[in-house]
């Protein structure tokens, strides 16, 4: 019954820590929108010569930078505080963690997806 009730509260940590996450980063990028700031940048460059793909790579490596370090900052501190968790509790619960990793990293991946087509609308409106 113990084993049961650690498990379940586990789980409803990690799922709190996730919701929390995914949230703030939401409201973070609703807050600031950057792609209208930065349309007539994306004009001069192309003045200067850079073609829509070259401005499209420069984008999707800004992204990755955007995207990427909180991703991976994220996913080390659910590791870290499950694996607290299991040192407290006593259980090692490996299943349950790979799959909220998966579906963290699946939804923050579809969110930076989105975001890169977003820029290419506004690269597309701003030439």
């Amino acid at each position: 019954m113990q084993n049961k009730q650690t498990r379940r509260d586990i789980k409803a940590i990690a799922s709190l820590n996730f919701d929390n996450q995914m949230q703030g980063r939401i409201s973070e990028q609703h807050d600031y929108s950057p792609f209208s700031d930065e349309k007539p940048t994306y004009a001069i460059l192309r003045k200067l010569g850079y073609t829509h793909d070259d401005l499209l790579k420069g984008i999707q490596l800004k992204q990755l930078f955007n995207f990427g370090i909180p991703l991976v900052v994220g996913l080390f501190h659910s590791y870290f505080a499950v694996q607290s968790g299991w040192f407290l509790f006593g259980a090692e619960l490996w299943t349950p963690m790979m799959i909220v990793m998966v579906l963290y990293t699946a939804l923050y991946s579809i969110f930076g997806i989105l975001s890169v087509q977003h820029y290419k609308k506004v690269i597309r409106r701003a030439l």
